[in-house]
């Protein structure tokens, strides 16, 4: 009885991680990459504004992307915590957008 029910967890549990190794082994790639790229904005950088300035520079622009995805993330959560994000159910939404119009005379 609990063998075909074991089996279908240890089933789930084997799809679910493969979903995850297999979206792990395509950002792989895209961190490298972003780790690149900010290699040669540290590059430019330096070369253009000198050691110290270019270095500022780019802690101050990586701050300033973290704000921007704090601030994102922070927003997201309290609409959700306001329920905006939740679907309305069919019955509140057809409330919501029916007409009554007043009996014929």
């Amino acid at each position: 009885m609990f063998a075909g029910l074991i089996h279908k967890a240890k089933s789930a549990v084997i799809h679910v991680s493969r979903k995850y190794v297999a979206r792990a082994a395509v950002a792989i790639p895209f961190v490298i990459a972003l780790g690149f790229v900010l290699a040669a904005i540290a590059t430019t950088l330096i070369e253009r504004f000198g050691n110290v300035s270019g270095y500022w520079i780019m802690s101050g622009g990586l701050v300033a992307l973290g704000v921007v995805a704090a601030i994102a993330v922070w927003i997201r959560e309290h609409r959700a915590e306001l329920g905006e994000d939740k679907p309305q159910d069919p019955q509140s939404r057809e409330a919501q957008t029916r007409v009554v119009f007043p009996p014929a005379q």
